[in-house]
């Protein structure tokens, strides 16, 4: 039981993916978006003064992670309501060296974890964003002292968001195309 009296439930579906990240995912699940929100923080945001474009970014990435949380909803809500062959030999995979609390997991289960754990991260965004921007249309002092650093915050975010975006995806492809005949390469 995670939390007596508050609901910390939440946290075992972002154990459970951290547990199951292998290197090459940590890579580009988590190393790569550092090293893009690095690269903007230095080199683009640093040398660059506030203005109402950079007022107007928080606004924007509410619109792109809103866009993303309804495409990532859709695309779970798929993979869960989908009863197909492919489904069924998912469910029935043990994904390799993917071990949760001693038990190995399914394909199917590591990819529902890395869905739910992507919808999390999507909430988290929003939620951050929003509260930047209350805090921050209450106080223009906190917004021209922190503004580079949460505008790195939200690079590193969207890029691990579009990550796993593109990890999901492209799962999902080879679900669904798992059983089809390859085509001809020339054709």
């Amino acid at each position: 039981m995670p939390g007596r009296w508050l609901y910390l439930e939440f946290l075992i579906p972002l154990r459970d993916y951290l547990v199951t990240l292998n290197l090459k995912e940590l890579c580009f699940d988590w190393l790569f978006p550092a090293f893009v929100a690095c690269l903007a923080y230095f080199a683009v945001l640093r040398p660059s003064a506030y203005t109402n474009e950079a007022s107007e970014f928080v606004g924007q990435v509410l619109t792109v992670l809103g866009v993303l949380f309804g495409f990532s909803t859709a695309s779970m809500t798929l993979l869960i309501t989908s009863s197909s062959e492919n489904i069924t030999r998912l469910q029935n995979f043990i994904a390799e060296n993917r071990i949760i609390s001693g038990v190995p997991i399914s394909a199917y289960q590591l990819t529902i974890i890395t869905f739910t754990f992507l919808l999390i991260l999507e909430i988290f965004g929003i939620l951050s964003n929003f509260a930047y921007l209350l805090t921050s249309s209450l106080n223009s002092s906190v917004r021209a002292s922190t503004w580079r650093l949460f505008y790195a915050f939200d690079c590193f975010l969207l890029m691990q968001i579009f990550a796993l975006n593109i990890r999901n995806t492209t799962n999902i492809y080879f679900v669904f195309l798992a059983s089809r005949p390859k085509r001809n390469p020339r054709i």
